[in-house]
């Protein structure tokens, strides 16, 4: 059975990647700036572990890549072998990144705003490195069977101005994420994070509650935030619950933050016949994964997530876009 996904890539080296395809039969990834990201033995995260999801590509796989090949079309793309098997880490010794190398061929490609892409084209436009998009799968083998040239033609004004719009959009994501990023971090500190990650979690999650938990019932449960998911098979208030700890670090970390927030494990209310404690998180605003391999692996100990700088600077891009969508 062929799945589906989408594949997002850096634009700011557009032709390296086009030619790395078309040339080369692969498409490469970034976060692959250092050895020790090769994802078959990874000891350097700083974002790299993201990309493990792509092992779940399988020969003959469609991937959908925005702006490989120019800023205003989408390039559909082939698996040639398994992503986990043909896999293969080699840093590109000019650009000193995008490590990461799957085996893949160029099928065709099209206009974001052609007629036949329909709902697919809000799916194009998620900040996301990788998602699924089997929802579409009827309209992506039609955009396949397609002769090439009326997949590319354009049709009006609008159509014009909307590809020029989003194709802006891609070419300085990465820098809206750093900018953003660098931001944030200049204007909030310490506990003023957990309102910032509130705000934004209840933009992303507009049907889940998000809370703020702290003060002096926090030494009992260990939280900052809860996001309190709805059970989707009562009617009365049942939640799952996933607690979030919250630290403004920037350097080397003690266990506190993991042993804080696994007090949620024997906290009564989160854990009854009504409500289930799902999962535990700790965000650490400014730290490094590289700094805190002890710290990583207690954590995995206790059951709890992390979320590192890096994957904060993500996780805001994400908010920030979903909320001009």
């Amino acid at each position: 059975m062929t799945h589906y996904y989408g594949y997002r890539i850096n634009t700011s080296q557009r032709e390296f990647f086009k030619k790395e395809l078309l040339e080369h039969k692969h498409l490469r990834q970034g976060w692959g700036y250092d050895p020790g990201q090769d994802l078959r033995n990874m000891t350097v995260n700083e974002g790299a572990s993201r990309n493990r999801s792509m092992f779940k590509v399988k020969q003959g796989d469609i991937l959908l890549v925005p702006s490989l090949c120019s800023p205003d079309t989408v390039a559909v793309v082939r698996a040639t072998q398994d992503f986990a098997t043909g896999y293969r880490f080699e840093i590109d010794p000019t650009l000193k990144d995008f490590g990461h190398i799957f085996p893949a061929e160029y099928v065709t490609e099209f206009r974001r705003h052609n007629s036949l892409v329909g709902k697919l084209k809000a799916s194009l436009r998620t900040p996301m490195r990788f998602w699924g998009l089997d929802d579409f799968a009827e309209i992506i083998e039609q955009l396949i069977a397609a002769p090439r040239a009326s997949l590319l033609e354009v049709k009006d004004y609008i159509n014009r101005y909307e590809e020029v719009e989003e194709s802006v959009f891609d070419a300085f994501a990465e820098t809206f994420k750093r900018i953003l990023y660098d931001k944030m971090y200049s204007q909030f500190s310490e506990s003023e994070w957990e309102f910032v990650l509130v705000h934004g979690l209840r933009r992303l999650y507009p049907h889940y509650k998000v809370e703020r938990v702290g003060g002096k019932i926090e030494k009992e449960h260990g939280a900052d935030i809860i996001i309190k998911i709805p059970s989707p098979l009562t009617y009365d208030e049942s939640y799952y619950i996933i607690a979030i700890q919250v630290k403004d670090y920037n350097n080397v970390v003690g266990y506190g933050p993991i042993d804080q927030v696994s007090k949620a494990d024997s906290f009564d209310e989160w854990n009854n016949g009504q409500n289930m404690l799902l999962e535990k998180w700790v965000v650490l605003t400014g730290c490094k994964k590289q700094l805190n391999s002890n710290f990583e692996r207690y954590a995995a100990s206790k059951n709890v997530k992390i979320i590192w700088g890096d994957d904060l600077k993500e996780l805001l891009y994400v908010i920030a876009m979903k909320s001009t969508v």
